[in-house]
């Protein structure tokens, strides 16, 4: 739930204050499981329902603020001022930054392309409908199960991929399934390369319908059924989402101490920046100390995007209000055809 502005006064106050506890303390003494999850929906229940107030909020942090002017700044010519949903989405993405950074980098990943929010939506609901540990708000999933069946996942590692994308005009265009390509300096609005670009353009303006129904096909066994679902999926977002609200920003949260086995520093094409010390390099973006050129990304593996170690919030280009509006919709619409209900696939009766 969200709050007005007065009713969240004296919580926004006694938050801000936490906060600075939160996120001071010693970094050698990571945050259990159990406190980030306090503390995270402590932080989610600041949030407000206006959206005007919600952007305020947000920039009277100032690491928040300094970033969202940075990130808003730009010589590129055909730079355009973010929306004001596409603002709050940022700034929501850094508060996630402010809690996990002392034990997890903290990743950005962006999608564009109308539809994609509500593929994210059906993937998360179906991988995570019997749960008994029901994710965070807004914790969401980046690739179903499906979509990662040709990897070999026991000899595909970091160091094979490291390997491959060494040798002469490879790039990591050949594994765009398994390849997934994230900042680590945050603020990057690099036209074409950054998450941020990709979040805020209309690059893949139509939902791939290869991803969707590759996943309802492991879902619905029956043909009719599964045709007449991708009609309703398809008409659901159509309606519901504008052409403005196109746009996906993601904060990966990957431990300090797994990031080795599931991601790598790389340059433009996913090049493995092989003389780079990960480590210290990473740390600078991090903290943005590192005066920032476009030299380096984050390459993850996909299929090592352990859910019980890296955790993934989503934050879309929309108002809360049509989020909740589209997650309600498309829920019923899985409950109709008894995805939520059958962890088996369905027959056709």
């Amino acid at each position: 739930m969200f709050r007005t502005i007065k009713q969240n006064a004296i919580i926004k106050h006694k938050a801000k204050h936490k906060s600075i506890r939160f996120f001071s303390s010693n970094a050698r003494h990571f945050k259990s499981e159990q406190i980030l999850k306090t503390e995270y929906n402590l932080l989610h229940s600041t949030r407000l329902s206006s959206p005007n107030e919600e952007l305020e909020r947000l920039k009277s942090d100032n690491l928040i603020h300094t970033r969202l002017n940075k990130i808003t700044t730009c010589h590129f010519s055909d730079f355009e001022q973010p929306s004001l949903f596409q603002q709050i989405a940022f700034g929501r993405s850094l508060e996630i930054f402010q809690l996990f950074n002392q034990s997890h980098y903290v990743l950005h990943h962006g999608q564009s392309g109308k539809g994609l929010l509500a593929l994210n939506m059906l993937i998360t609901s179906l991988l995570h409908r019997n749960e008994h540990n029901p994710l965070l708000e807004f914790q969401t999933v980046l690739r179903h199960p499906v979509s990662l069946k040709n990897i070999d996942q026991k000899h595909h590692s970091v160091e094979w991929y490291k390997h491959q994308l060494s040798r002469n005009n490879a790039t990591d265009t050949w594994y765009t399934d398994s390849l997934i390509a994230a900042d680590a300096y945050l603020a990057s609005n690099h036209p074409g390369e950054s998450a941020w670009d990709y979040f805020t353009h209309a690059y893949n303006k139509k939902l791939t319908q290869k991803a969707l129904a590759d996943i309802i096909n492991d879902s619905i066994a029956d043909q009719k059924l599964r045709d007449q679902f991708l009609l309703e999926f398809n008409a659901l977002h159509s309606r519901t989402l504008s052409e403005n609200e196109n746009g996906v920003l993601y904060a990966i949260c990957i431990p300090k101490d797994y990031f080795n086995q599931c991601a790598f520093l790389a340059r433009t094409l996913g090049i493995p920046a092989l003389e780079v010390n990960e480590e210290v390099m990473l740390q600078k973006m991090q903290m943005e100390s590192y005066p920032y050129k476009y030299d380096f990304q984050v390459r993850l593996l996909a299929h090592k995007l352990d859910p019980a170690k890296v955790k993934i919030f989503i934050f879309p280009s929309t108002s809360d209000e049509v989020y909740f509006q589209l997650l309600k919709d498309l829920q019923a619409l899985m409950h109709e055809y008894q995805l939520l209900n059958y962890p088996r696939r369905l027959s056709h009766v």
